[in-house]
């Protein structure tokens, strides 16, 4: 029992082995993408609260960000209540690629 134990953790290490090393290399690039989308939804929430100072924000989305040569979109939505309805903002926050400074910000308000 022991020995048949020992060759399948022996064949199971043999095969498996390297696992935890591609995990960490995956998990840096992870820790990167999610600092980077928690920083500009900092901005984002910031930005709109300061556009609509009367309303409450009650959900916000990351749509995802598009790269582009000498800039990128970090695009944003939020579901915003004010005092008599509920309506939604897409927020685009503007960031220089070179220096990583934001450059720009628009919003669009929407019904859905």
């Amino acid at each position: 029992m022991k020995t048949i134990l020992l060759i399948q953790f022996a064949l199971f290490s043999a095969f498996f082995g390297d696992i935890s090393h591609i995990d960490l290399d995956q998990n840096t690039n992870n820790k990167h993408t999610i600092s980077t989308y928690y920083k500009w939804g900092q901005v984002a929430i910031k930005k709109t609260k300061e556009q609509y100072p009367q309303a409450k924000i009650i959900d916000y989305f990351h749509i995802g960000k598009v790269s582009i040569t000498d800039y990128s979109i970090e695009k944003f939505r939020f579901w915003i209540k004010d005092s008599n309805k509920e309506f939604g903002v897409y927020v685009d926050l503007k960031i220089d690629n070179a220096t990583g400074e934001l450059i720009g910000i628009k919003f669009k308000e929407t019904n859905k």
